[in-house]
């Protein structure tokens, strides 16, 4: 039984139930790295480059909190998961990133995923992993079960803890309560609670509901990307700005916080396509916040109070659009 190590970052926050159901399927020992911590970004930065948006250098630092533990990591080049639309290209060339900046590493399980024709299946994807383990018989089985598991990820959200540390004026604030607001970002911005501040955390903890795009029915989300004039290259990017149109059109929230990477590409043009959706629909609060190693978590903590105060005030003035929430 080999032991397969898996960085809990990038697009492990959108598939892992897909890759750990897989390789146990496979009769392989999974290993996940740790949460995000201090020292995984410290091993990050040392073993990145400089300019390299903060979710690629927290995976780096997660490859080498377990490299060393592992016979084999699992580092997929995830091209694409749909026709015409792609991941982003760091994300491809992660591998090649891990081989040239970490030392010591074992062997990488790196097979290219692209799904842009349909008749090339998850199994057929994941072929060469399962022969290079000696797993061929179990190939079928584990691909099904994988397939499977990853069916329930919209389901699978796990609930933000409501009971947090937070510094947002001590002790909150009674008019926040019962706000509904939506968090926008790459899932590996939303769930890991360390690039965000435990933002996710903090809302709960005051009584805030958190909306994410799992609370939109997937088949809506489809129906809206196809009809942007303009759809974004890059399927999480579609998806966002998707997903973003029907907030900003419905009655289910009160505010929009949209999640940025910095040095992140696809964020950058992102924004401004989502800037431009908020000045159609002034009835829902919009903000963004830009994150990476340097940012401060009381800066974000005061950003998030004033933008939750205005959505408060506007409530109590009945809706009236508050000058400088976005």
């Amino acid at each position: 039984m080999a032991r397969i190590g898996i960085p809990r970052a990038l697009l492990y926050h959108r598939y892992h139930l897909l890759w750990e159901t897989f390789f146990r399927g496979l009769e392989e020992e999974v290993m996940v790295s740790p949460p995000t911590n201090k020292g995984i970004l410290e091993l990050g930065v040392q073993h990145s480059l400089t300019d390299i948006c903060l979710p690629v250098k927290l995976a780096c630092g997660h490859v080498a909190a377990i490299a060393s533990k592992v016979d084999y990591l699992f580092l997929p080049r995830v091209l694409s998961v749909e026709k015409d639309a792609y991941t982003c290209p760091k994300i491809v060339a992660f591998p090649d990133m891990v081989r040239l900046n970490i030392p010591g590493i074992p062997k990488i399980l790196d097979p290219v995923i692209d799904l842009r024709k349909k008749v090339v299946s998850h199994e057929r994807q994941l072929r060469e992993v399962a022969e290079t383990l000696g797993k061929s018989h179990l190939l079928k089985k584990a691909s099904r079960e994988a397939l499977r598991a990853q069916s329930n990820w919209f389901e699978a959200e796990p609930e933000a803890k409501k009971e947090a540390s937070f510094l947002f004026k001590e002790v909150g604030s009674a008019s926040w309560r019962g706000l509904r607001i939506a968090l926008l970002g790459h899932p590996y911005n939303l769930f890991d609670s360390f690039i965000n501040f435990n933002l996710r955390e903090k809302l709960a903890s005051m009584g805030i509901e958190i909306l994410t795009l799992k609370h939109l029915e997937p088949s809506s989300i489809e129906e809206e990307a196809a009809c942007l004039d303009y759809p974004p290259y890059w399927t999480a990017a579609k998806e966002l700005l998707a997903g973003a149109r029907l907030f900003f059109r419905s009655d289910l929230v009160d505010g929009i916080v949209y999640l940025i990477a910095f040095e992140c590409g696809p964020d950058a043009l992102l924004k401004v396509l989502i800037d431009s959706e908020s000045k159609k629909s002034p009835h829902v609060a919009y903000m963004s916040l830009v994150l990476d190693e340097h940012t401060g978590e009381a800066g974000v903590e005061t950003r998030v109070e004033a933008f939750l105060d205005a959505i408060a005030r506007r409530k109590r003035t009945s809706r009236v659009t508050v000058a400088g929430v976005r």
